[in-house]
């Protein structure tokens, strides 16, 4: 991200939640529980709250053109969690992020920052007792070799951007500025699409490698960490957009 604000790199994608070294407002989208669905989530991308969020990151150096989709997180452990208090004195592995770190001290765990690349191994040599992730990327690191249970508790659902750096932006004509958005829209729709048949292809697939797919009841963790989102959206300043999120749950 610093080569794209300093216009080393003209054009990339990247998680929202990593954003939250740039603008800590951006760590709003790694909140558990704060959406209620797909349907909500994408919903909420095209309200004006979102667009302000993303303005913001302009004074940082980076445009966000489009949003990708990145599904939900889920659990992948050795012993199957049903209920916050089978995640208690467990290790599960999670981005740098404070909320991310937070939400599993709420939940009874210990959040454990772990490389992407090293968490085959972290999980093989017990560095870590688990993680979570959407199906996708448990199916392409296949982690289901190394861990037995997989529960849909889908308590996150963080966006990935596809983010340019204000300095090329700046050096575009009016034209071409219209030229890079107007390709944004129809990218994010194609990616949304793409993502959902790679979604359920690979649920399927899961199904097969894992000991236990598990459906758990998600009343029990979103009032463990309700406390937690209503003291970190202070935190992070975002307080009356997480109001407006949670309060639109009922419509969907």
């Amino acid at each position: 991200m610093q080569s794209v604000r300093n216009g080393k790199i003209g054009f990339t994608t990247v998680s929202a939640s990593n954003l939250n070294q740039v603008s800590p407002a951006m760590d709003m989208y790694s909140l558990p529980f704060l959406f209620k669905n797909e349907a909500h989530f994408w919903w909420f991308l095209a309200q004006p709250q979102a667009v302000d969020l993303a303005k913001q990151m302009e004074d940082k150096g980076i445009k966000i053109i489009g949003y990708i989709d990145s599904g939900s997180r889920n659990f992948f452990t050795q012993k199957p969690v049903r209920t916050p208090d089978d995640l208690k004195g467990q290790k599960i592995r999670v981005m740098a992020s404070p909320v991310r770190v937070n939400t599993m001290k709420v939940l009874g765990a210990t959040g454990v920052p772990v490389a992407w690349a090293e968490l085959y191994t972290a999980l093989q040599t017990g560095v870590v007792d688990g993680a979570e992730n959407n199906h996708p990327s448990v199916v392409a690191k296949k982690f289901y070799e190394v861990s037995k249970f997989y529960s849909l508790d889908e308590h996150m659902r963080i966006p990935d951007v596809i983010a340019m750096s204000m300095k090329l932006w700046a050096q575009l004509n009016p034209d071409q500025q219209k030229a890079v958005l107007d390709a944004g829209a129809p990218t994010q729709a194609y990616m949304r699409g793409a993502w959902k048949i790679s979604e359920v292809k690979d649920l399927q697939a899961l199904k097969s490698n894992f000991t236990e797919i598990i459906s758990p009841d998600k009343t029990p963790f979103v009032k463990a960490v309700s406390e937690l989102v209503s003291e970190e959206s202070k935190r992070l300043g975002v307080e009356k957009t997480v109001a407006f999120i949670l309060d639109a749950q009922k419509n969907f």
